[in-house]
């Protein structure tokens, strides 16, 4: 969940300017052309409260630039003049589909499509702002939906500004011995604000990651079974926590807050795990 990315390196000018080129409509073109001030304004706003996790203060304009661009107009710019495979724009979209291999929001299911960071039902001057557009999974991007945040701690974290990979956040227990399941949550790290904690945590709740993760965690301890009873007949307990320590380091070093690194440590802590628990 999470992940980190390198901000897309395409000014929203340039973006902007790409995908009301060849615009046929005379009065279209000349009141787009107008509007190239107020989107780089509007990019730069947008920056700056992203930056100070203020992202619920963007302002929600309903028509943009001298020329009363409407929301129909500049959604359509996205639509047809960034997404479309012919459209003008489309190299800057590919590029940002391009920049990651896993959803940042979720960290597991692969990218599938390009998601707007506040999203351009509200936010109609940040359509095509590169800051604004993130590769995203289907499922994150249809959980997280067009709501509009209204308190700071219920702001996504963006991925190209605000890096927590390394801060060991993800946590897990058994806490119920008859129940195979790991139980996934954010535990606070000590260098994070009460805020950045109840971002973490709302994310997480929205997008449904603790079910996600249980789910693969169960799956994952249903294909080792075999292998952990191996371990208990060949050196007891102690031979099991050993080799679900080991994994769990392993993953750990690749990424810290994997659910597979938290599933195996989680295990590793369990006498009654290591004795028989996942038979």
């Amino acid at each position: 969940m999470m992940i980190f990315l390198p901000p897309p390196t395409v000014s929203a000018k340039d973006a902007f300017e790409l995908c009301i080129s060849r615009i046929r409509n005379a009065d279209l073109a000349e009141r787009a052309g107008k509007a190239v001030a107020d989107i780089v304004a509007a990019d730069s706003a947008f920056r700056a409260r992203v930056q100070a996790g203020q992202a619920q203060l963007v302002k929600t304009p309903t028509t943009v630039g001298p020329g009363k661009l409407t929301k129909d107009e500049m959604v359509a710019m996205y639509d047809d003049r960034m997404v479309d495979p012919d459209a003008p724009g489309r190299p800057v979209y590919q590029a940002i589909f391009d920049s990651a291999e896993w959803c940042p929001m979720c960290g597991h299911r692969d990218v599938v499509e390009v998601d707007h960071y506040l999203p351009k039902a509200h936010y109609i001057d940040l359509v095509t702002s590169p800051l604004n557009l993130v590769p995203a999974c289907s499922v994150c991007n249809k959980r997280k939906k067009d709501r509009l945040a209204t308190a700071q701690d219920e702001i996504f974290l963006h991925p190209y500004f605000e890096d927590i990979h390394a801060d060991p956040w993800l946590a897990g227990s058994i806490p119920n011995e008859k129940r195979r399941a790991v139980v996934f949550s954010v535990q606070p790290c000590p260098s994070w604000s009460p805020s950045l904690l109840n971002r973490v945590r709302h994310q997480f709740k929205e997008l449904g990651l603790a079910e996600l993760f249980a789910a693969q965690a169960a799956d994952e301890l249903s294909g080792i079974a075999d292998d952990m009873a191996f371990e208990l007949n060949r050196g007891g307990p102690d031979a099991v926590k050993q080799v679900l320590a080991r994994r769990a380091a392993s993953y750990r070093s690749h990424r810290p807050n994997t659910w597979k690194a938290v599933a195996y440590a989680s295990w590793a802590r369990s006498d009654w795990f290591q004795a028989g628990g996942f038979l």
